[in-house]
């Protein structure tokens, strides 16, 4: 974006005409207004950001947001506040939740240097990336949606498919896994994602015929592949399927496969809360004393918590996307992203960043230590004729530099 006026929102005068100066000696147009009242919504919607204090008289910066989402404001906002980092990156998150677009901080006291290294970023950046539905307008896919029969139907038909996302050693960039995702195909419709059916699939007491029919599916399309001798291959397994039945079948279904036990691993995943009694102890065990490993998906969300990993046998972890996402601009997600690594390796168990879309994210892992990254900047979950290709083009890749 090219950065030619501001729109200035704090009840300090004194800051209101520095920022001003600041601003003109970059040739930037500023209006100040000192509370939303005094707002001139005409020349607010017209500029190129919102400068916005969050301690102010009568309607704070919190209440500003909701008068900015009833108006249907899309002007990028800068948060400018002297308030602890966590609480500006909360209100950040709040603004993000109203669909309106956030597009950074600046802290209190601030120089001339910071506000200009604040213009760079903005300009350099396409700040529309970071508008979001908001959360009302975020309809979930009813149950009867997908009704008993037609989940039967697609089963039996094998309209559920799987789609591979790679997975790579964030040191070296060289593939070390594979994350087998579901999708549903129907024929004449588009595709439907996981949120929509996991649900009515667990709800319809269907979800452990979908799982191994998707475990058989995966393999089926891997098992020919030239895959490196090391390779882990990850799939789903919903918490509601941990009965003696289930694990019994489970450690047969790859049998007719080429794969070791140890090749798998079942990322166990939050569909459902998971209740530690020795019965589960026992189920889980049993898995990885048939030689499994066991994932610990979205870690740090949800049910996937520090009493999870202190009491059940996992050896592998996922950082949740949420976290990779915000770490560059929240120290606590920062902190998270860097305490469970640690906590990995004190553990010595392998752990997973999911959702890497950025070089800057890829490099930050590589130097926290990070084992394995997985996500958009490396590949988006492939179809299966597009996943062979991309084998062997990475094995060309790979032949190539050991050649060099």
């Amino acid at each position: 974006m090219n950065i030619k006026s501001i729109y200035i929102i704090d009840d300090e005068p004194d800051l209101s005409e520095l920022i001003s100066q600041f601003a003109m000696t970059h040739k930037i147009k500023t209006h100040a207004a000192s509370a939303w009242n005094n707002v001139c919504l005409k020349k607010l919607q017209e500029t190129d950001f919102i400068l916005l204090d969050l301690n102010l008289p009568d309607l704070d910066g919190l209440d500003i947001l909701e008068q900015l989402k009833k108006n249907k404001v899309t002007v990028p906002i800068v948060f400018c506040s002297g308030q602890d980092d966590n609480v500006v990156d909360t209100a950040a998150d709040l603004l993000k939740a109203h669909g309106l677009n956030y597009a950074g901080k600046i802290l209190k006291p601030f120089s001339f240097a910071d506000f200009t290294k604040l213009l760079v970023t903005l300009n350099k950046r396409d700040v529309t990336k970071d508008l979001v539905a908001p959360e009302s307008s975020i309809s979930e896919t009813p149950l009867d949606v997908l009704d008993k029969k037609q989940l039967q139907n697609a089963i039996a038909n094998n309209y559920f498919c799987v789609v591979f996302q790679p997975q790579f050693n964030s040191q070296n960039h060289q593939l070390c896994g594979i994350e087998c995702l579901a999708r549903l195909d129907i024929p004449g419709k588009e595709r439907i994602m996981p949120d929509s059916f996991i649900p009515a699939l667990i709800a319809h007491d269907l979800i452990d015929d979908f799982t191994f029919n998707i475990i058989k599916y995966g393999l089926n399309v891997l098992n020919d592949l030239p895959l490196p001798s090391d390779i882990k291959i990850a799939f789903n397994i919903s918490r509601t399927s941990l009965t003696n039945e289930f694990i019994t079948k489970l450690c047969d279904c790859f049998k007719p496969f080429r794969f070791n036990a140890s090749d798998l691993v079942w990322e166990i995943t939050e569909t459902a809360a998971l209740e530690i009694r020795k019965t589960t102890k026992k189920l889980m065990t049993k898995l990885r004393l048939n030689g499994f490993n066991l994932s610990l998906d979205d870690f740090g969300t949800g049910y996937s918590t520090l009493q999870e990993i202190d009491a059940l046998p996992f050896n592998e972890v996922k950082i949740d996307k949420q976290f990779i996402h915000s770490m560059h601009d929240k120290k606590t997600s920062m902190a998270i992203v860097l305490a469970t690594i640690q906590l990995a390796k004190l553990l010595d168990f392998r752990v997973v960043a999911e959702g890497v879309e950025t070089l800057q994210q890829v490099e930050t892992l590589k130097l926290l230590n990070c084992e394995v990254s997985q996500g958009y900047f490396y590949s988006r979950p492939l179809d299966s004729l597009d996943f062979e290709s991309f084998i062997h083009i990475n094995n060309n890749q790979q032949q190539e530099m050991v050649s060099l």
